[in-house]
């Protein structure tokens, strides 16, 4: 179960990861806090220099190019 301060995004997160191989990045519009959902798993409260740590690890290009 999803705690309920997560809102529809972080909770939508978390599906669209759970099924996919995707990394998905929320930004939350109330607080600006960021999190990082994947494996069906929410990782909340990052920094912006933790999360680029997070995907340096799985070797996501940061390189910005589609």
């Amino acid at each position: 179960d999803i705690p309920q301060r997560f809102g529809a995004r972080q909770r939508s997160a978390i599906g669209i990861s759970e099924t996919t191989d995707a990394r998905v990045i929320v930004v939350s519009e109330e607080s600006g806090s960021i999190s990082l959902a994947f494996g069906g798993r929410l990782f909340f409260n990052l920094s912006a220099e933790r999360l680029e740590q997070m995907l340096v690890e799985e070797n996501i290009d940061l390189g910005g190019s589609l």
